[in-house]
């Protein structure tokens, strides 16, 4: 059942994510990605169904020609990574670098497919069997032209792989970059596929036993892993919306920043409760409540902004200038200049008033203004509540607050909250 699972399940995945995208690819057949993409999953889906037995078996019959359809359908393979490559290569570099590139690869994945062929014709093949390597794996030409065959895909899955994974990290919009990523993931499970054939094969001329037990169910696991990732991550950005995934997407990057906002919320609650509309939920509610996930986010990022304004008459005058220069003479970069100096101002306020010390009448401290939206909000507060828990800066300026000869700087840190 697995076995039968492993060998139709992944082309009948990749025929359906053709059909998927059949309508984009006749609308826009002149956008490169449209057309790149999906001519890379036709090639993908031919190559497997021609290894299905029914097909692979009628196929020879029909050509008169034994185990043809291994040709084929290798080649197929062969042809879709260098579709898919030659994409990518144009999509990540300027023309005047892409071209020496192009050239390159299709030099490299021509040669191997000519000489897939050569060795085909030359290797004493002429019996039918679906099993092809375990009845040819010691036959004269074969493990040459699987070994060509192995680095000529080994190499595409590893460029391919790394461009994706590049191109991903500038991408826009959340489902095409976790589809790039699925698909880089595919890659590299591939180079895995790879390697394992490369060696069973080399394993199998030398005539020494193989260490992995069951390598034919391995490499079916493999092989189909890679198809069912390349295909996912091709179709997320278009399939995504249809079964909700934006919403889902949007819930779990609030709950995430809901989360990293916390310590530093729950910092401002104690020492200002009046600041929050709701206690503090509990932890179960905290880390497991998928309730209100946007809300409680909005809510936190405004009582975080009515805690700081409560506190900032508390600020001894010159400290976050001071932690400003800290922060830049250590080479932090500009925003993270910014989130020190005000992680610093809000854990000395924070100290300042659990001491009994008198605020200021007037509170003129250069603290930056927010951002104009709430996701520019959020991103500035995470900043915020990760360098108050963690930045040396903070805890520097905090030591030099402390002025008590029996205490040292871990009273002021302790004071803050950052314990």
């Amino acid at each position: 059942m697995s076995a039968t699972l492993l060998l139709y399940g992944p082309t009948l995945l990749a025929w359906l994510a053709v059909a998927y995208k059949f309508p984009a690819y006749r609308r826009r057949r002149r956008a490169p990605d449209i057309r790149a993409f999906w001519l890379t999953l036709l090639a993908l889906a031919l190559a497997q169904t021609l290894l299905l037995p029914p097909i692979y078996v009628a196929l020879d019959r029909l050509a008169g020609i034994p185990n043809l359809a291994r040709l084929l359908s290798n080649g197929g393979g062969v042809i879709g990574c260098w579709i898919l490559l030659a994409y990518l290569i144009q999509l990540n570099y300027p023309a005047a670098e892409a071209r020496p590139r192009l050239r390159r690869a299709a030099l490299a994945l021509g040669g191997a497919l000519a000489a897939m062929v050569v060795l085909f014709a030359l290797a004493p093949v002429r019996v039918e069997d679906i099993e092809f390597m375990r009845r040819y794996g010691d036959a004269p030409f074969v493990a040459e032209y699987r070994l060509v065959y192995l680095l000529a895909i080994g190499g595409a899955f590893a460029v391919g792989a790394r461009l994706l994974s590049r191109y991903a990290g500038v991408a826009g919009r959340p489902l095409l970059r976790d589809g790039l990523r699925l698909m880089a993931l595919g890659g590299a499970v591939g180079l895995g596929y790879v390697v394992h054939e490369a060696a069973r094969v080399v394993a199998e001329r030398a005539d020494r036993p193989f260490p992995v037990p069951h390598p034919e169910l391995v490499t079916a696991a493999l092989g189909a892993t890679a198809a069912a990732l390349t295909v996912v991550g091709a179709t997320l950005p278009a399939c995504g919306p249809r079964v909700g995934l934006p919403a889902l997407y949007e819930r779990l990057a609030a709950y995430r920043a809901s989360r990293d906002l916390a310590p530093l919320w729950q910092a401002l609650y104690a020492a200002v409760p009046m600041i929050a509309l709701s206690p503090p939920p509990s932890w179960l509610a905290e880390h497991l409540s998928p309730r209100d996930l946007p809300f409680r986010l909005y809510r936190r990022v405004i009582e975080i902004r009515d805690g700081e304004l409560a506190l900032r008459p508390y600020i001894p005058p010159g400290l976050v200038e001071a932690a400003r220069g800290l922060a830049s003479a250590a080479g932090v970069a500009d925003d993270d200049v910014s989130a020190i100096a005000e992680a610093a101002g809000i854990a000395a306020a924070l100290c300042a008033r659990s001491r009994g010390q008198m605020p200021a009448e007037t509170a003129t401290i250069p603290l930056d203004p927010g951002a104009a939206d709430l996701a520019g909000e959020v991103a500035i507060l995470r900043r915020v509540a990760r360098h108050y828990r963690h930045s040396p800066t903070v805890r520097m300026v905090l030591a030099t607050l402390d002025t008590e000869p029996a205490t040292g700087a871990g009273h002021a840190e302790s004071k803050a909250g950052l314990r």
